[in-house]
């Protein structure tokens, strides 16, 4: 049985700006096995998306730059409204 995923306030720079740097992303569950995550680095971070493939195993995958740095133009800088667009359609 999996763990239950402690949910991550992703959607503002100013909410992202709080989080520690990290490699393991944090994580912001979008439905039951998937969740879309960030993985904070020191000068901004990336947005990940992370499926349920069973047995407790997931893929993770990244699928964009964050829009930590500069505006997003939904093709390599995602902002979370277009990250979240972008994982569903996966």
């Amino acid at each position: 049985m999996g763990r239950m995923v402690r949910d991550t306030n992703l959607e503002s720079r100013a909410a992202r700006l709080r989080l520690s740097a990290r490699g393991k992303p944090y994580y912001r569950a979008i439905e039951s096995g998937c969740h879309v995550g960030y993985r904070k680095g020191k000068r901004g971070g990336k947005w990940v998306v992370r499926a349920l493939v069973g047995d407790d195993r997931y893929k993770v995958e990244t699928i964009g730059t964050a829009d930590d740095v500069s505006d997003a133009d939904g093709v390599r800088v995602l902002s979370w409204r277009l990250c979240h667009v972008a994982e569903q359609r996966t």
